[in-house]
C-alpha cells in the first residue's frame, strides 16, 4: 500500500519534482548545524556517514519486516528510532518522535518489566543534548535497534527469550 502510494506521488510530482526534492534534502543535508545530531554530526566524513546512514536505515527496515507479527506498536517503534539514528539531518524538535516511539513500546507488551528505565535513560540522553551532545542519544538508539534486534518475532516465543 504505502508503495503504491509513493509511485502515485512521483507520477504527481514528476521527474523534475523528484529532482527538485532530492536537490532540497541534499542542501538541508549540507547544512553543518542540520547535521549536529546525526551520526554524519560525529563522524565529520560525508561519505562514510551516508554508507552508516543507509545501513542503519535498512537495518531498522528489516526489524520492521521481521517485527510486524507482534502488533501494529512493533512496526512503529523500530521505524521511528531506526529513522532518527539515519537521519541526514535532524533539529531538537524532531526528536519528539523518540518519545512517540518510547511511548508505543511501553504500551506493547510482552516487554520486561524494568524497560521503562531505558526509555526514560533515552529521554534524559535527548533533554541533555545542550550539555553533553549526542553522542549518549545516538548510542541509545543504536542499542535501542541492537535490543529490538534480539526479541523474537512473534509475542508467543517472547517468554523464553526476554527476562521479566
Amino acid at each position: 500500500m504505502i508503495g503504491a502510494l509513493a509511485l502515485m506521488a512521483a507520477l504527481m510530482v514528476g521527474p523534475s519534482g523528484i529532482a527538485m526534492y532530492l536537490e532540497r534534502l541534499s542542501f538541508a543535508s549540507g547544512v553543518p548545524v542540520n547535521r549536529e545530531l546525526t551520526i554524519a554530526g560525529l563522524i565529520g566524513n560525508i561519505a562514510v556517514a551516508r554508507v552508516i546512514q543507509v545501513v542503519l536505515a535498512i537495518w531498522s527496515l528489516v526489524l520492521v519486516y521481521r517485527l510486524r507479527g507482534r502488533g501494529l506498536e512493533w512496526v512503529f517503534v523500530p521505524a521511528l528510532v531506526g529513522g532518527l539514528v539515519a537521519s541526514p539531518y535532524l533539529h531538537l524538535d524532531d526528536l519528539v518522535m523518540l518519545g512517540l516511539a518510547g511511548w508505543l513500546y511501553l504500551r506493547s507488551a510482552p516487554r520486561p518489566r524494568w524497560s521503562w528505565i531505558v526509555v526514560i535513560a533515552l529521554v534524559i540522553a535527548a533533554e541533555g543534548i545542550p550539555f553533553w551532545g549526542p553522542l549518549p542519544l545516538i548510542a541509545g538508539e543504536l542499542l535501542a535497534l541492537l535490543y529490538l534486534s534480539l526479541m523474537p518475532r512473534h509475542p508467543s516465543h517472547a517468554h523464553a527469550r526476554l527476562p521479566a
